[in-house]
């Protein structure tokens, strides 16, 4: 699972014995590796449990999306053939807390959400929760592109909505308090980092960034292309496609803005619109460079900082603050490009 664990190898020695010697290098680190799996996994599994306890529909689905991914991470070796095989099965504890969860969930809208986002695959409950998500909040999009209603039919649906919110920033907020509450050992918590130290708030918050990022949280952008492909489409078909680049370009999550001018691209015909777009990736460019000056030194701390910010609703706002904090500005300055790939 990305960013659970980082190893750095540097400085083998070949010698006369060197193939030798690689090899016992290599099984260190093999039993290093399988050391800090085993104990991020134990923590998953651990804290898993103590949140169903609970009997809450919030912390019941998070639950089954810790042990799920607990159970999906990398198993030790096999004794005899020293292969690992990744855990494919669904789990039926994870299923069953699912289950519970999804029979409370009602309106809560971060309870369906991690019901959606904390699903192995798109299944029953997923799709009744994103139903019910969408239910409880008739102006936002972004429920409707993850239910399994036809594609015209989202479309239709998602041009009367004014606006597509991810949830980004308060699930990410949420997870991160129910994780402070049950905190990682310290050994753990500088396995998640590469052996760097951290507080628990900040592993909780990198944890639950993770958890969020590796989630079904975002629209199927081949699906939406598939629909929305130019020389294809009647008037009206386009029109609700134009709309949805739209939404997705002003939406509360960089990625989803991703998706929204990779959209808007396909679309683009006329050269203001292929203007607007260039102008897009552009302010997207420099949005990644800045932000990527405003996190040197201690960038994960600063975000953790920020989620207590009440005043900030959404992942651009948040960025917004770090480049303020920074002394960055939001948009490019005069004259700049984007550096060469």
């Amino acid at each position: 699972m990305a960013g659970l664990v980082v190893l750095a190898v540097s400085g083998t020695a070949f010698t006369a014995d060197g193939e030798a010697h690689l090899g016992r290098e290599a099984a260190a680190i093999r039993v290093d590796e399988d050391g800090q799996f085993a104990s991020h996994r134990a923590y998953l599994r651990r804290t898993a449990e103590a949140l169903a306890r609970s009997d809450t529909p919030r912390e019941l689905a998070l639950a089954a999306w810790l042990r799920q991914t607990a159970e999906a991470m990398p198993p030790p070796p096999d004794a005899e053939y020293g292969r690992r095989t990744m855990y494919t099965a669904p789990d039926p504890v994870a299923n069953a807390w699912r289950r519970r969860a999804a029979q409370s969930a009602g309106d809560d809208v971060i309870a369906n959400m991690l019901l959606v986002a904390g699903a192995r695959r798109p299944d029953a409950i997923s799709q009744t929760a994103a139903r019910r998500w969408a239910d409880a909040e008739p102006h936002n999009i972004a429920p409707l592109l993850l239910t399994d209603a036809p594609i015209g039919i989202q479309l239709e649906a998602a041009a009367r909505r004014p606006h597509y919110d991810s949830g980004f920033y308060s699930t990410v907020r949420w997870i991160r308090d129910a994780l402070v509450a049950h905190p990682a050992d310290t050994l753990t918590r500088a396995h998640f980092a590469g052996n760097h130290a951290l507080t628990p708030p900040v592993h909780a918050t990198m944890l639950a960034t993770t958890l969020w990022v590796g989630g079904q949280t975002a629209p199927r952008l081949a699906r939406i292309n598939a629909a929305c492909t130019p020389g294809r489409m009647d008037t009206v078909r386009r029109s609700h496609c134009e709309t949805l680049a739209s939404r997705l370009q002003s939406s509360d999550a960089a990625l989803t803005r991703l998706l929204g001018t990779a959209l808007g691209s396909r679309l683009a015909v006329h050269e203001d619109e292929v203007a607007a777009i260039e102008s897009l990736r552009r302010d997207t460019a420099w949005r990644t460079h800045a932000l990527q000056l405003a996190r040197q030194g201690d960038g994960v701390l600063q975000f953790d900082r920020l989620l207590d910010d009440a005043s900030l609703l959404t992942e651009l706002q948040l960025q917004d603050r770090m480049l303020a904090d920074a002394g960055l500005p939001v948009t490019p300055p005069a004259g700049w490009t984007p550096p060469a790939i």
